[in-house]
């Protein structure tokens, strides 16, 4: 098993989150705050924390946040995953992409943002429309 760097490289090109509107760890970070499982309350509270997840719009930018940020994400929920949970997925991560698999994430995900934005653009067409001419 591999060590979890404090960093990655390009871990900066992926960036936090922000929501319209408060998520629910903004607005009840208690139950997202849990370090260990022992007791129910903290697994109650754990599961609440990740249906709530399941339902916020920012769900996945949180998971590739507090994947590529290790040290600020040891403790607590974050994206519906525990701490346990990141690490495994940060290592199958590793193991599919290769070490360098923030900066891969982050290439896509900039691709994607620029064929969102070529897409967006209005389409300006060179050719006159056609007229219809009474004869």
């Amino acid at each position: 098993m591999s060590q979890t760097p404090a960093a990655y490289p390009d871990a900066d090109r992926i960036p936090f989150p922000v929501a319209v509107s408060p998520t629910a760890c903004r607005r009840s970070p208690h139950l997202f705050s849990h370090d260990v499982t022992t007791t129910p309350a903290a697994r109650a509270d754990i599961e609440e924390a990740k249906r709530m997840c399941a339902a916020c719009p920012i769900a996945a930018s949180c998971l590739k946040w507090a994947l590529s940020h290790p040290a600020e994400t040891r403790v607590g929920v974050w994206a519906g995953t525990t701490a346990r949970q990141r690490t495994r997925l940060r290592e199958r991560l590793a193991d599919r992409l290769g070490t360098g698999w923030v900066t891969a994430i982050a290439d896509r995900d900039q691709r994607r943002k620029h064929r969102a934005t070529l897409t967006a653009l209005p389409v300006r067409s060179t050719q006159e429309p056609a007229r219809l001419e009474n004869r």
